[in-house]
């Protein structure tokens, strides 16, 4: 109507009755949802009647569980009058309701099999069913297609004047004005009940986790029970409701946290399964193979790393995260963003451009590991948040010369997506907030990103800004100031994050002999076959007693080092390591004792220290740092 410059007024009938009595109303001009069934009907009434310019599909509604033939439909009684159904419902009995909202009631309580209703609005009242039983499918046939129908009232010629503007209007903006008053939008629903609503997804999502992150189970078990601990202390010892609340919100948030996590983990794991694919079709050709390999192992590395940090949510929370720094370079801190992040910007379409300027120191000093982290959920966010086609441009830059050992870097992040509102940028950095209205493809985050993310770059003692427009996009700006000389060292065990310069002479391992105290047979394979690799003899226990009684029966000088696992039946690690230093025979006393653990943190490290072990390195092994430290202690020797 505007396209064809005419003034207009529109009537919104109240129920479907008052619709139908407008039909012989003088003062009403235009239908605009009439189906003429002939054109004789046209004749009769005087009317005239626009070209087609929306074609509607029925859906049929049932319940989810629903099987065989339907023998029972449920109807409007208006509808039936209108036959939209005749043709659906031949040979079954039909029953007949006041609207189609009752009769979608009758298909959901069991009254009746299968009703028959326009596809929108099937699509509307599945969606907003509370018990989530129902399901929908989309007929092909019948169709209906709706015209505008001029009254008799108006002059003919406005009927050839309106179809010419249904014509001259560009098709995506047809399809834009049906899909918005057509098409359902979706409401912000609770877990539970989208949880209810999508069961197969939930379904997969679970044996995603389970399957890939098997540690991820432990923790949810530790979380449940702190969390049940957490609430009897605090309804013991806390008087006011209003601070009971808090803690149970807190509470219902973190296990949320659980369930959204999912996101952050398939970014690496799309990256592993995708190039393990492609080393696998690769087949004869090494050198694209030891490629594909590559970069399996940087994405591999970085979910071990995304693992412990959801390990390590608690200590982000209380601030007692600390930075664990080592020599790295900034031109290969960016290549492996670029590699983790390539198959998800790729799928897209969009361009990912990674820019350096005026970098004069590019090896650095830092947590080589949180920064990948920051770096990683900001380049996710603007994927994510940035529509197919887009870009995504990222620049580094040396802001500061060198001056005492310290450097200033700046880091921008920019992208064309969706953009932010000024409302929720003020509270963007709140744990596990998340703009209402900004989606892209359906998918939202944690909420926990931006707020882990600036507690890390406060750890750094640097500064992040974030520029947004709705609609224009997003700039995030890092300022940190990074060493360029090492830390001062610190005496503590070695452990996964230390890294041992290589001699440049090859040290000897050839019938160096150690004992492996591991019950898993795939873990004592891997290390068998690494440290064969190198000429050692390996004499294998398969707990800790079998590795006690192994070295009191051994002669001094035997055994150059024990790799003794944490966790084992009969005897675990710990205690083994006990009863070896404790041992008559000093000699024997001493042996070099290297734990080789699955448990990583800080108090696993330090009560292998309590136990007498000379080293702590966590699972899964890593070469280079297993021979450097092995190396070191045979040196000793």
């Amino acid at each position: 109507m505007k396209e064809a410059g005419l003034s207009y007024e529109v009537r919104v009938p109240e129920n479907r009755e008052e619709y139908l009595s407008w039909r012989g109303n003088p003062e009403i001009d235009l239908f605009m949802d009439a189906r003429i069934s002939s054109e004789s009907q046209l004749e009769e009434m005087d009317l005239s009647v626009t070209d087609s310019y929306i074609e509607l599909k029925l859906a049929r509604v049932t319940r989810k569980d629903f099987q065989g033939d339907i023998k029972t439909v449920a109807r409007a009684s208006y509808q039936g009058e209108e036959g939209i159904e005749d043709d659906l419902t031949k040979g079954v009995k039909v029953l007949d309701y006041p609207d189609r909202t009752a009769a979608l009631e009758a298909v959901r309580d069991g009254k009746a099999d299968a009703a028959y209703v326009y596809f929108y609005t099937a699509q509307e009242y599945v969606n907003q069913d509370e018990t989530g039983s129902l399901a929908y499918t989309v007929l092909n046939e019948p169709s209906y297609a709706y015209q505008i129908v001029i009254s008799s009232q108006i002059s003919h010629e406005l009927s050839g004047i309106l179809t010419k503007c249904i014509h001259t209007l560009p098709k995506e903006e047809v399809e834009r004005i049906i899909s918005e008053h057509t098409s359902y939008k979706a409401q912000n629903i609770s877990l539970e009940r989208y949880m209810s609503m999508h069961p197969r997804f939930v379904l997969g999502l679970c044996v995603l986790l389970f399957g890939g992150c098997y540690v991820i189970t432990i923790l949810c078990l530790k979380l449940r029970e702190k969390k049940r601990r957490y609430q009897n202390a605090e309804k013991e010892t806390l008087a006011m409701e209003g601070l009971l609340q808090k803690v149970y919100a807190a509470n219902i948030s973190k296990s949320r946290f659980l369930f959204n996590m999912s996101h952050d983990i398939r970014t690496p794991m799309n990256a592993i399964i995708g190039f393990t694919d492609l080393a696998l079709k690769a087949d004869g050709d090494v050198i694209q193979q030891k490629k594909y390999l590559t970069k399996i192992s940087i994405a591999s590395r970085h979910l071990l790393a995304l693992i412990n940090d959801i390990l390590e949510m608690s200590r982000i929370e209380s601030g007692k995260v600390l930075l664990k720094e080592t020599k790295c370079n900034i031109s290969q801190i960016f290549g492996g963003l670029n590699t983790i992040m390539a198959g998800q910007v790729q799928e897209k379409g969009q361009k990912l451009q990674i820019i350096f300027c005026e970098i004069q120191n590019e090896e650095i000093w830092c947590d080589e590991l949180r920064l990948k982290q920051v770096l990683i959920n900001l380049v996710g966010n603007a994927n994510k948040f940035t529509p197919e086609g887009g870009e995504i441009t990222i620049t580094v830059c040396q802001t500061e010369k060198e001056h005492n050992g310290v450097a200033g870097y700046r880091i921008l992040v920019k992208d064309n997506g969706v953009g932010m509102t000024e409302s929720f940028l003020k509270r963007i950095y709140e744990p596990f907030e998340r703009e209402e209205t900004s989606t892209v493809s359906g998918i939202t985050g944690t909420g926990l990103g931006l707020s882990i993310t600036k507690s890390i770059v406060d750890l750094f003692g640097g500064s992040m800004e974030i520029r947004s427009k709705k609609n224009q996009g997003t700039e995030v700006i890092l300022d940190l100031s990074l060493k360029l000389k090492p830390p001062k060292e610190e005496n503590d065990l070695p452990e996964e994050n230390v890294i041992v310069e290589q001699d440049s002479e090859q040290l000897e391992f050839s019938g160096k002999r150690v004992l492996l105290a591991e019950d898993n047979d795939l873990n004592c394979e891997i290390a068998e076959e690494l440290l064969s690799q190198k000429g050692i003899c390996v004499e294998v226990a398969e707990n800790g007693a079998e590795a006690v009684e192994k070295v009191k029966n051994s002669e001094p000088g035997y055994y150059e080092v024990i790799l003794m696992d944490i966790q084992m039946p009969v005897m675990d690690g710990y205690e083994a390591t006990r009863q070896i230093r404790s041992l008559e025979d000093a000699a024997l006393a001493k042996i070099p004792i290297i734990a080789l653990s699955a448990n990583a943190f800080e108090e696993d490290r330090r009560a292998s220290r309590e136990a007498g072990m000379d080293g702590h390195l966590a699972k899964p092994i890593e070469t280079a740092k297993l021979f450097a430290v092995l190396k070191e202690i045979i040196k000793k020797e």
